[in-house]
């Protein structure tokens, strides 16, 4: 059952929920849950963003890593996208993390990205069974995390990027998998994306749940060069905020 955020909510959550929920307040938080075949879904970060459905996405019950669904994409046209916002620049300390559950893995599929233009936007994308993290401003990566990691079809793997001051790391079911020290940065005037390219490329081909972004660092994470760094893997579905 999903616990509506409430001041009494937080002060009663266990030690281990606290380690990822902190007081960290999400800006976006899908559950994607909802009726097989639905193409609606609700944020439930507190912000409140509509998100839309693109090509045949749509809510699945077959499959789902938590709740009662999660979300299908084909691989040829299916996508969601929410509004430009605020929420989608990259803070101090910043997460996204996901579940994904793949039908296919060696092409590249985007996973998330903020799409300006071609030449502007940030992205999280799974490329021949790895996974990797850019920053693009006016054409040229100005963070850029090493694919690393491997990624096979009919699992459920949870995915995390957390950025702590300067420093990134991927996480792949908790365990740091790739890491940069970059101080450069940008912010973007465009959607958020899931599932695809913003210029209608790289579909997604499986399901993703529980996907969310967080302007803190919810897990804790300490992203270092020898990539020794581990997170806790959730084990449920993040309280509902809104």
């Amino acid at each position: 059952m999903l616990i509506p955020w409430s001041p009494q909510s937080a002060k009663i959550a266990t030690k281990s929920n606290r380690d990822w929920v902190l007081n960290a307040k999400p800006v976006l938080l899908l559950h994607l849950d909802g009726a097989d075949a639905a193409v609606t879904t609700k944020d439930s970060g507190g912000t409140g963003h509509t998100v839309t459905f693109g090509g045949t996405a749509q809510l699945d019950t077959a499959q789902k890593k938590w709740g009662s669904s999660s979300l299908l994409l084909d691989g040829d046209s299916d996508y969601l996208t929410i509004a430009d916002h605020a929420n989608w620049d990259i803070s101090t300390n910043w997460t996204v993390d996901l579940w994904l559950n793949c039908d296919a893995v060696a092409g590249t599929y985007r996973l998330i990205e903020q799409y300006e233009d071609a030449s502007n936007h940030w992205h999280i994308t799974l490329y021949a069974r790895t996974l990797f993290f850019q920053v693009i401003s006016l054409d040229t990566a100005i963070v850029s995390l090493a694919a690393a990691g491997t990624v096979t079809t009919a699992t459920w793997y949870h995915v995390a990027l957390c950025k702590v001051g300067n420093l990134y790391g991927m996480y792949q079911d908790g365990t740091q998998i790739s890491y940069v020290s970059d101080a450069d940065t940008d912010t973007f005037a465009g959607i958020l994306v899931i599932g695809r390219h913003g210029d209608a490329s790289h579909y997604f081909d499986g399901h993703m749940d529980e996907i969310r972004i967080v302007p803190g660092n919810p897990f804790g994470a300490l992203p270092n060069a020898g990539k020794t760094n581990t997170i806790k893997v959730p084990f449920r579905p993040y309280i509902s905020w809104g």
